[in-house]
């Protein structure tokens, strides 16, 4: 039976997948960052050769002869949206409290995935709090 770390992985699978398969596997590095909390939002940037790139200025860093469609950031967001309301299913399926922010990076010159931060709501309440004027 699949057990709720399983599921947790194949989203984040599935959010690193999209952000390989906009650049066509040209990336060194991917950086994801995902919110779930009064709003849902998906982002992302790559290191490709060495620079930071944001995902609309990559063509500036890949081989011409593999320049990727700009026009899809919509529908690479939108699928983005999409794993992250898959995240909060499985939570709730497992009763578990969802992420509110997530960091991920994918190295994928070693292929590996290293989540750098989980907030959980409780935790963004009490960094509010503190912050709060």
């Amino acid at each position: 039976m699949t057990q709720f770390e399983d599921k947790f992985m194949e989203v984040q699978a599935s959010m690193i997948a999209l952000a390989m398969e906009y650049v066509q596997n040209q990336a060194d590095k991917i950086f994801i960052y995902a919110i779930a909390d009064s709003l849902y939002s998906f982002n992302l940037f790559y290191e490709i050769k060495g620079n930071i790139v944001h995902k609309h200025l990559v063509n500036d860093y890949l081989p011409k002869d593999s320049h990727v469609d700009i026009s899809l950031q919509t529908a690479l967001l939108k699928e983005g949206i999409k794993d992250v309301e898959a995240m909060i299913d499985i939570c709730k399926e497992y009763d578990r409290e969802h992420p509110t922010e997530m960091w991920l990076i994918y190295d994928a010159q070693k292929k590996t995935a290293l989540i750098v931060a989980i907030a959980m709501k409780d935790d963004m309440t009490k960094m509010k709090n503190y912050f709060r004027v």
